[in-house]
Order: C-alpha cells, then structure tokens, then sequence
C-alpha cells in the first residue's frame, strides 16, 4: 500500500512540474510579445535567448 502512494505521489509531482514548466514558457512567451509591443527589444531579445537555449 506505502509504494502504490509513493509511486502516485511521483507522478503527480512529475506531472504538476510538467505543467508548470508549460505555463511559465508560455508566460515568457507572452511577455517577449508585450515587450516588443512596448519598445523594448533589449530585454524581449534576453528572454527569447534564454527560451531558445531551453528548448
């Protein structure tokens, strides 16, 4: 019974983690796009670097 609920608590931690790596990418996204709307190619470039590396 102890390892059916470690093994479910692993994986719905490594499911929560998945989905929020997803989430914050996609922020990220959304905040480059905000960025250049606003004039400020500088830090929107920073953070597509950063989002290429990780891909």
């Amino acid at each position: 019974m102890m390892i059916i609920f470690v093994l479910l608590l692993i994986i719905v931690f490594l499911l929560g983690f998945k989905l929020g790596k997803s989430f914050i990418l996609k922020g990220l996204v959304n905040r480059v796009e905000q960025l250049h709307q606003e004039g400020d190619y500088r830090q929107a470039w920073m953070i597509e670097e950063i989002l290429n590396q990780k891909r």
